[in-house]
């Protein structure tokens, strides 16, 4: 009975211990870093765009102006290059308990540990398997580098684990309400990260029998199709990113598509492999993918027991892999952050399936690139000084915000919109949250439409815009002539 005792309290340690790792990570990080990881502010552009997405949305929804890059514009609607999916993670949380500067790293933390939950509660792991799983992500340096931040990288571990937990009850016994909780958690993670429709094709292997039936292939011909249809209508309700491969290629003839489609591909084959990179631990990152991605291919070949979950395991490293090499890019983390989940997931379907050759090569390689975070220079979201002890706010900046105001007899989006270069987390919060901000370095070709221009310094001429007012944190400009008040 005592015996009985202590194991149930060992796998309640280890529950408890899975689902707050997110909070003992920032914990650990705050320590480490003599700040409070928890008031860490949005620094970055992207992380910015999430923040005053959600903030505009909640206060006037769709009523907004354009929240984008280069006044290039969504065919549908406001969205900016992110899309839906910064209001479908965090707006709910906005809506039930206000928007703070650090809320979206709550709201992270607590996507992973509702996660946790989720797959506690399908799994019922014992207490050695909750307890990997935990170190897991405490020693993954994008699970450390994105812990303090406002991007969305932490809650695709979260509903990862609850898709291994859905997998997992598949696996075991094949239902239809579980069939169908998969399908929905997959199409809602595919609508803010596309990659993620390749899950589909496990829930639809494992709901066919396990065989590799007409059935089933028609079945994830289905799939394709229907992840196709999803991209074209996100793409309709999402500002274009020109930087991007896929923005130029879509637009292309046919020879110059193909053209651009070789070259593309090539030009990042050799960049993943052979481009230096201040950033150390993203190299090693690399090729601990490509190291796991080989171990997967060899127990698929030459383990007996549990080679389906083998193959699984490569098939989502290596399919993902190779739509960044071919549609995306390899630099300025992006692969990093796109590449990531899927190799933790592999590890996390591996150790369910009661396997340590990946495992524990993992573990290594994670503390391998942990010692050379700890003993480098810092990167990623330890570089940004500002995010942990933030500069105060300018009341210039703040003047010149205010004077900004927001239309709501407007008919189009872009009266309602502030042309700018000045990215922070002051302005994105000063200025009202019915106006949209357009960013990014201004060119003639895509600057002039919005009805307002705030910036340190007008490097371009643009027609038609007088100046409203000007002080040390730059200058404010109005569509018009200046006699219409």
């Amino acid at each position: 009975m005592l015996s009985t005792d202590k194991h149930r309290v060992r796998t309640l340690l280890a529950w408890g211990m899975l689902a707050l790792t997110p909070f003992l990570m920032v914990g650990i990080l705050s320590l480490i870093l003599g700040r409070n990881g928890f008031a860490a502010i949005p620094v970055w552009s992207d992380e910015l765009d999430y923040w005053r997405s959600v903030y505009s949305w909640t206060q006037y929804g769709a009523h907004t102006g354009y929240i984008g890059i280069g006044e290039l514009t969504p065919d549908i609607g406001v969205l900016s290059v992110h899309g839906p999916g910064p209001l479908l993670l965090y707006a709910w949380f906005a809506y039930l308990f206000g928007w703070s500067y650090s809320a979206i790293l709550w709201v992270n933390a607590l996507w992973v540990t509702a996660g946790a939950v989720a797959l506690i509660l399908l799994v019922r792991p014992k207490a050695g398997a909750a307890l990997l799983i935990s170190l897991s992500m405490l020693v993954y340096a994008p699970f450390i580098l994105y812990s303090c931040t406002s991007m969305t990288e932490l809650v695709n571990y979260g509903l990862l684990m609850a898709y291994a937990g859905l997998l997992f009850r598949l696996y075991q016994k094949v239902s239809v309400p579980v069939v169908l909780a998969a399908v929905l958690l997959v199409v809602f993670m595919s609508v803010y990260r596309i990659l993620y429709f390749m899950l589909l094709l496990p829930v639809i292997f494992v709901a066919c029998g396990r065989t590799l039936r007409w059935k089933t292939i028609l079945w994830m011909l289905a799939a394709v199709m229907f992840s196709f249809f999803l991209n074209v209508f996100t793409r309709k309700i999402t500002s274009p990113y020109e930087s991007g491969f896929l923005y130029h290629f879509l637009r292309a003839d046919l020879m110059e598509g193909a053209r651009m489609f070789w070259f593309h591909a090539m030009e990042n084959l050799y960049d993943y492999f052979v481009l230096e990179m201040a950033n150390v631990a993203e190299v090693a990152q690399r090729w601990l993918y490509c190291g796991m991605m080989l171990l997967c291919l060899l127990g698929a070949v030459f383990k007996h027991e549990n080679r389906r979950a083998y193959l699984l395991c490569f098939l989502l490293l290596l399919l993902p892999w190779l739509v960044i090499i071919i549609f995306y890019e390899t630099q300025d983390w992006s692969d990093y952050r796109s590449l990531a989940p899927f190799l933790w997931f592999a590890v996390v379907w591996l150790l369910l399936h009661k396997q340590r050759l990946v495992p524990v090569a993992y573990f290594a390689g994670c503390a391998a690139i942990v010692v050379l975070l700890l003993t480098g220079v810092p990167e990623g979201s330890f570089a940004d000084e500002t995010r942990f002890n933030p500069e105060p706010f300018s009341e210039d900046l703040q003047e010149l915000c205010e004077m900004i105001p927001y239309d709501p007899e407007a008919t189009d989006p872009f009266q309602n919109t502030v042309r700018t270069e000045i990215m922070n987390i002051q302005l994105m919060a000063q200025l009202h949250p019915g106006l949209g901000v357009q960013s990014g370095i201004m060119y003639d070709d895509n600057t002039g439409k919005s009805q307002w221009i705030l910036t340190r310094f007008l490097r371009i001429f643009v027609p038609d815009f007088y100046t409203v007012a000007a002080n040390n944190a730059g200058g404010l400009y109005r569509l018009g002539t200046g006699l219409e008040e």
